[in-house]
């Protein structure tokens, strides 16, 4: 579940925050793998660490 909640946050900032964005989904025999891409502002790096990814 926590899986689809990453992949739904990063659809949602792309829709909120960038003026376009793509999201590509491969799948293999062990892994899926998600590449998100946007052009939206972003935040300064810095602010990273401090950053954390909380369920609503």
């Amino acid at each position: 579940m926590s899986h689809l909640l990453v992949i739904s946050e990063a659809i949602t900032n792309i829709l909120k925050h960038a003026q376009e964005g793509k999201m590509s989904i491969v799948s293999t025999d062990s892994m899926i793998h998600v590449v998100v891409e946007d052009n939206g502002p972003g935040f300064p790096l810095e602010l990273l660490p401090n950053t954390k990814l909380l369920s609503r």
